[in-house]
């Protein structure tokens, strides 16, 4: 089942923050930087959509209903910010570099601006979704505009608090906000003051993991890693963010998502689904138990030598590399639940015992290490 230990609560995501970053004006002195129309990583086949947004595209990409089939778009559910080393820069005809992904996330190269009003005609706002407050401090914005069909950067690290200069045009707007990011087209068409409001299309995540079924959420170290559920042209997911807080939190493009925690050593992977204006808390369910190992060392055995505990998988303990592997007399794992072999070992002496791990228990394992 898609969402078997899986538990969420949705609500009405209202974000509100006060404050803001200076932007900083684009000026002469280096070859402009393009954007090169790479939102067909998306979904999308052209550039020069009206209104692109990513979060939109990535929603497109749906896993089966069992959580395991591929979405159709490569590159579905990929934030552009992620995507980053896909496309190398490329240099355009009259020798300026050209907007690529991987270029967008390099300091951006000074472009010259022209034909701008004296005073500011445009400020930006963003909410994660239609109805929803705007939201204050923590959104970024970058400015391409429009010339002779393609985009160059004007402005960057423009904040909610910045009101800027634009001349008459075409222009594209990326917004982002944590993991959140929109790309969509606007115009600029007079002098008077105007905001122009980004709808995010985003939701809030928050991720914690029980090692049960009815469980507490566990506490200590935990590794979570956030990937794409769509996969690049390698087939492999993309990483958007890694983590070692107990509960980490996100702000994510509406869409599906796949995550990985560990625990110990357990793991689990789950698919999760985002959807714009909610927030959720996924518990994924580790499904595990613990276990205590000590060496008891027979008479005439050197102590000074390590004793080395390896966990394998009881179907196959000599054809793989340990899951686990501890060197002191005793030694707590974490495992999901399942058979092992475990092997102790002082220097030339071995002790091998197969156990059962159940989820949500504990035991002890005792094994004497003899000549």
């Amino acid at each position: 089942m898609f969402y078997k230990y899986v538990w969420m609560v949705a609500g009405t995501l209202v974000l509100a923050f006060a404050g803001g970053v200076s932007a900083q004006e684009i000026g002469s002195g280096a070859p402009d930087v393009e954007w090169q129309g790479n939102l067909n990583l998306f979904g999308s086949d052209s550039g020069e959509s009206s209104e692109t947004a990513v979060g939109d595209a990535l929603s497109s990409a749906k896993p089966a209903a069992d959580g395991l089939g591929e979405s159709k778009s490569a590159y579905a559910d990929v934030p552009l910010a992620a995507v980053g080393e896909t496309n190398a820069a490329k240099a355009a005809p009259d020798g300026q570099e050209e907007y690529s992904d991987a270029a967008r996330l390099k300091q951006p190269i000074k472009v010259a601006t022209s034909g701008a009003p004296k005073t500011p005609n445009v400020q930006f706002s963003a909410v994660v979704a239609p109805g929803a407050e705007p939201i204050g401090d923590g959104v970024s914005y970058r400015i391409w505009r429009k010339k002779n069909g393609r985009f160059f950067l004007a402005m960057k690290d423009v904040g909610t608090d910045d009101k800027v200069s634009l001349a008459p045009g075409s222009y594209r707007l990326e917004a982002t906000y944590d993991r959140a990011v929109k790309v969509e087209d606007f115009q600029v068409t007079g002098t008077d003051l105007k905001t122009h409001v980004v709808d995010l299309n985003a939701g809030w995540a928050t991720l914690r993991l029980i090692s049960h079924l009815n469980g507490k959420p566990l506490k200590g170290p935990t590794e979570w890693d956030l990937y794409t559920y769509g996969r690049d042209k390698s087939g492999k997911r993309v990483k958007i963010a890694s983590s070692k807080q107990t509960q980490p939190a996100y702000v994510l493009s509406a869409g599906h998502y796949y995550v990985e925690a560990r625990h110990g050593d357990a793991e689990v992977n789950h698919v999760v689904e985002i959807t714009a204006g909610h927030r959720y808390t996924y518990t994924l369910n580790l499904n595990a138990g613990t276990m205590r190992t000590y060496a008891e060392l027979a008479k005439g055995v050197d102590p000074s030598i390590p004793i080395v505990w390896e966990v394998y998988p009881a179907d196959e303990p000599g054809n793989t590399a340990p899951l686990a592997r501890n060197v002191s007399p005793e030694a707590d794992f974490v495992l999901n639940e399942g058979r092992y072999v475990v092997v102790a070992s002082q220097g030339e002496v071995v002790s091998r015992r197969e156990i059962r791990v159940r989820a949500g228990q504990s035991q002890d394992l005792r094994v004497k290490l003899a000549q």
